[in-house]
């Protein structure tokens, strides 16, 4: 039998009396559920000689029903089990909560003494030609290579074509287009164009040598990472995501993987409108793009997905799944893609957390540890919140699910702290520092051991934070895309200098990036030919008055001469300047020696 009609207590009654004469087992379970809402009673609902149903109190007929039916229609034995539910008003939001709980799980009071996995991978280095004494730069292109630069100045040129504008551009001018981006980080200018000013309070020689302030207005103003006659309808960011697809296969490539690694959210400013721009409160950057990011320990990003908002959580809710359950399971199936052999421990916070995550990664054969919310942890019979606010600080309460054996912690420190985990339990306990009004000093205070490995492997994520924003890229669009770019350009830097420590090297996040931005300015920029008023610009005192190799060309290009302003079809082959016949003795001749 499977029906579908909303049933009372009465017609599931007579269903099992029909039921009987077909062929049922005299042994049927039948439960109903106590009641809730704070009706918890012993009272009979009515006479006990009455066998009339329908006098039975609200809160029961309300309650869920279930019972098992073995049916003996055929030779073979079939086990039905039938779940009937009265649907109310209030019952719906407990009903959805519980819907993907499959899993019966007995709690006892004990610790998670045997471990779920037998070895762990510690450390997983990619074996590249790179040491302590590699340039800055090399790290960098590992994450920035060619194949993303060539997709940047196919689809970039494309849309500037498509848009009739007289643009090319080069994989030379990519590189140093990216290189002024992250000399805005660390050398910030209220407006990108004042990097172009001959002022000397704003003048920046290596920029203004590099590239042109037209040359980079029209990459920045046509840059694009996807074709935009191909794009994907349903994805709300198609227009990224070859370079989206192409990072994360380069970050889970390059990154020194770890056992740790943890989940979280971060946030990417933008103020604009979008579909998936997200508000939170109480973050640092409340307004922006939310992306789900998988870090190590010290903020190496293995992997990223940008939230799309509703129109994704819908869709995930579809499954038996919830989002955050969605977004762990997804990067634990990469991560067995990408790495069969290895095993993982992974963290997140409470937003996660769920009693079914802890289940499915079991059976992935990964660790899961996080903080849980109340109605998240299957029905565990913990202490109350309220009571267990009582006790004094280092005070815990264990239980342990024998089906799949998940630990539940409950843990009194400045608040009370909620915890699962299938890796890590109680033993050994640890020692924590806190102040003590009472003592007016420190104290130590006992600390379950799932406590301490949360603690020690969660940041990864805020850490990418922190190295982003330290030196975050200055120079802003107006496109809606422009935010999420520039975030994922610095997402490679920071992976790049964190690669770098791994291999021993000692420069701290800013040194490593004034080396990486000198290097392809220096290395990709091409010196403007200028035409039309010249500011006053001289080659080094060594080159100008070495005396060796200067020559005077003819039928140049138009230009003011540097040293009596007047113009001249004349420059010196050497200096690469103008300069008229009069003046070119004159120019090069040593100051000393006058």
């Amino acid at each position: 039998m499977a029906s579908r009609k909303q049933l009372t207590t009465t017609e599931i009654l007579h269903e099992l009396e029909e039921l009987d004469e077909k062929g049922v087992k005299d042994e049927v379970y039948i439960y109903i559920t106590p009641p809730e809402d704070g009706n918890e009673t012993c009272e009979d609902s009515g006479d006990e000689e009455c066998n009339d149903p329908d006098r039975l109190c609200g809160w029961q007929l309300q309650a869920e029903g279930d019972f098992n039916i073995d049916i003996e229609d055929d030779p073979g034995e079939v086990d039905e089990e039938i779940k009937f539910v009265e649907e109310s008003s209030h019952s719906k939001r407990r009903r959805k909560s519980t819907k993907t709980q499959n899993i019966t799980r007995r709690w006892v009071s004990c610790d998670l003494t045997t471990p779920v996995y037998d070895s762990w991978c510690t450390c997983f280095i990619p074996p590249l030609a790179l040491s302590s004494s590699s340039h800055p730069l090399e790290f960098f292109e590992l994450f920035i290579d060619d194949n993303i630069i060539t997709k940047l100045v196919e689809f970039t040129n494309q849309y500037a074509a498509a848009r009739n504008r007289c643009v090319q551009v080069s994989k030379e001018a990519m590189y140093t287009f990216l290189g002024i981006l992250f000399l805005s980080g660390c050398n910030w200018l209220p407006r990108r164009r004042m990097y172009w000013e001959e002022k000397e309070y704003v003048c920046n020689s290596l920029v203004s040598r590099s590239m042109r302030r037209n040359k980079f207005e029209d990459i920045f103003t046509n840059i694009h990472c996807a074709d935009n006659s191909a794009l994907d309808i349903s994805d709300r960011l198609a227009k990224l995501r070859p370079v989206i697809c192409e990072l994360n296969k380069n970050f889970c490539r390059f990154a020194p993987l770890e056992e740790s690694i943890s989940t979280d959210e971060a946030m990417i400013p933008y103020f604009g409108r979008h579909g998936c721009k997200q508000f939170i409160r109480g973050k640092p950057v409340r307004f922006g793009y939310k992306a789900w990011v998988a870090a190590l320990r010290l903020g190496d990003c293995i992997q990223f997905y940008i939230y799309q908002g509703k129109v994704e959580e819908k869709r995930v809710f579809t499954s038996s799944r919830g989002l955050g359950e969605s977004v762990v399971m997804g990067l634990a199936e990469i991560l067995k893609k990408n790495y069969p052999l290895l095993n993982f421990s992974l963290y997140f916070d409470n937003f996660f957390t769920s009693t079914n995550l802890i289940h499915e990664l079991t059976k992935f054969g990964y660790g899961g540890t996080g903080t849980a919310r109340v109605n998240r942890i299957d029905n565990c019979p913990l202490q109350d919140v309220i009571v267990f606010k009582r006790n004094e600080r280092g005070r815990y309460d264990c239980r342990v699910s024998r089906e799949d054996n998940i630990s539940a912690v409950r843990w009194m420190d400045n608040n009370v702290v909620k915890m699962l985990s299938n890796q890590f339990g109680v033993e050994p306990q640890q020692k924590a520092t806190r102040y003590s009004a009472s003592v007016k000093g420190r104290i130590e205070i006992p600390q379950p051991h799932v406590i301490a490995m949360y603690n020690r492997n969660m940041g990864g994520v805020d850490r990418m934070d922190n190295n982003i924003s330290n030196y975050r890229i200055g120079i802003r669009g107006k496109k809606w895309y422009t935010p999420i770019f520039l975030w994922m350009m610095d997402v490679c830097m920071s992976n790049a200098w964190c690669l770098s420590r791994t291999y021993g090297m000692k420069l701290d996040s800013l040194a490593f990036r004034r080396e990486i931005v000198i290097s392809l300015l220096k290395k990709y920029g091409i010196p403007p030919q200028r035409a039309g008023p010249m500011s006053k610009f001289s080659p080094p005192e060594i080159i100008r008055t070495s005396g060796q190799h200067h020559i005077i060309l003819t039928d140049q290009p138009r230009r003011r001469c540097v040293l009596c302003r007047s113009k001249t079809v004349k420059s010196c082959h050497k200096c690469c300047i103008p300069l008229h016949d009069k003046c070119f003795e004159e120019y090069h001749k040593n100051i000393s020696d006058c």
